[in-house]
């Protein structure tokens, strides 16, 4: 009779011992399976990340090309209204030296 209950208690053991081995390998499993998606989650959100960065960047050089565009038309404007300016002070110049050489 002690001798079945010992037995019983040993089989007892064994059959905790197996299912702490088992719950241990089930418990990795899981951590390494949420290890694996969080670490695809993570990349996702890199490659998410990346590509909004170069979209926004993208966007930033149209921006900043559009504005260096305006200016250069504007400056280009203003030059050709200055040298037209200069243009007819210089015609003017040559009449008022002509005149003051000629004598009119």
């Amino acid at each position: 009779m002690i001798r079945e209950k010992i037995d019983e208690i040993k089989k007892t053991e064994n059959q905790a011992e197996n299912k702490i081995r088992e719950s241990k390998s089930e418990a990795e499993t899981i951590i390494s399976d949420a290890e694996r998606e969080a670490e695809e989650i993570i990349e996702k959100a890199k490659e998410k990340a990346g590509e909004e960065v170069e979209e926004e960047i993208k966007k930033e050089k149209e921006r900043a090309k559009k504005k260096a565009d305006e200016i250069l038309n504007n400056s280009k404007k203003e030059a050709r209204e200055i040298k037209e300016e200069g243009e007819e002070k210089l015609e003017k110049a040559i009449d008022e030296v002509y005149k003051s050489v000629i004598g009119e």
